[in-house]
């Protein structure tokens, strides 16, 4: 398996005495050198397994060279050597990003064809500058009556062999290594290139708004906006907007009213008479003088 540079690893060798027996006793002494430099004690001891093989891990640091050489000594006991050749460029993580490459990246959209969606502020400056869009106003700049819209809606190698040469053999150049960390996600989570359709220009978005009766503003000769008067109030809407307030004074002028005296509570109706829009509760029933 792949040994990597910069990673701690476990180390495993078989120690010998000098008369060729298994050293079972003698915890041998491990040094460590890379890249040609002196030979220094490994920070961790090794133990022994068994039958003569003793085991260590080397860390990080001491695994840090392009070729890391390993002895272990003692007295009584012949000089075990070992050798690794630690690959830098096709590490464990560049590794696992190629479970990203589930689909070909030229099926994902190009960035030269994303077409940036317009702004709301430009897409609105082209609605606004259509003369149908104008809204009257008094010398105040506030909206005349009559202004107020109807409706509104807001919206593995051989012994030996140099795994590093081993892969640029096979194409897995440095450079190409480099690149695996631009697989930082599925390829399948990204759009499709056939599954983009570009945004609509402001000036066709306006245009299919303008073009639509129902979105006509309609005004009379003076510049005002025309209000349905017989435009219906819903029985239900949202608490604390104009409909709410609305609905409340349909309710309080004209609608039909009943007071419980066993549960001090006042039902307000709508129209019909049976849906009740609103119930309070009174701090009295015969002389009330708040209501919650």
């Amino acid at each position: 398996m792949p040994v990597y540079k910069n990673a701690s690893r476990r180390i495993g060798f078989q120690s010998l005495t000098t008369s060729g027996a298994a050293n079972l006793t003698v915890t041998p002494v491990t040094q460590v050198s890379q890249d040609g430099s002196p030979f220094a004690n490994t920070l961790n001891t090794p133990t022994h397994i068994g039958n003569g093989c003793w085991q260590f891990v080397l860390t990080a640091t001491e695994m840090n060279g392009d070729l890391v050489a390993l002895t272990a000594t003692g007295a009584g006991l012949l000089t075990a050597e070992r050798e690794f050749y630690p690959e830098s460029d096709y590490t464990q993580a560049r590794a696992l990003k190629l479970d990203n490459a589930d689909a070909a990246v030229s099926s994902r959209l190009a960035g030269a064809s994303y077409a940036a969606a317009p702004s709301v502020s430009a897409i609105a400056a082209v609605i606004l500058a259509s003369p149908l869009n104008l809204i009257a106003t008094d010398a105040t700049g506030r909206v005349t009556a009559g202004n107020l819209p109807s409706t509104m809606t807001v919206a593995g190698y051989a012994t030996g062999q140099d795994p590093g040469a081993y892969l640029t053999s096979q194409g897995y150049t440095p450079t190409r290594a480099l690149k695996l960390d631009n697989a930082d996600a599925a390829v399948s989570s990204r759009l499709a290139g056939s599954a983009y359709s570009p945004a609509p220009p402001t000036s066709a978005i306006a245009a299919a708004i303008l073009a639509s009766p129902s979105n006509l503003i309609a005004t009379d000769a003076t510049g005002a906006v025309s209000v349905s008067m017989t435009q219906p109030i819903p029985l239900s809407n949202t608490a604390q907007t104009i409909g709410d307030a609305l609905n409340a004074a349909r309710a309080q002028g004209f609608g039909q009213w009943l007071l419980d005296p066993n549960a001090k509570t006042l039902k307000l109706f709508g129209p019909d008479g049976v849906t009740i829009v609103r119930t309070f509760t009174l701090d009295s029933v015969t002389i009330p003088t708040a209501r919650t």
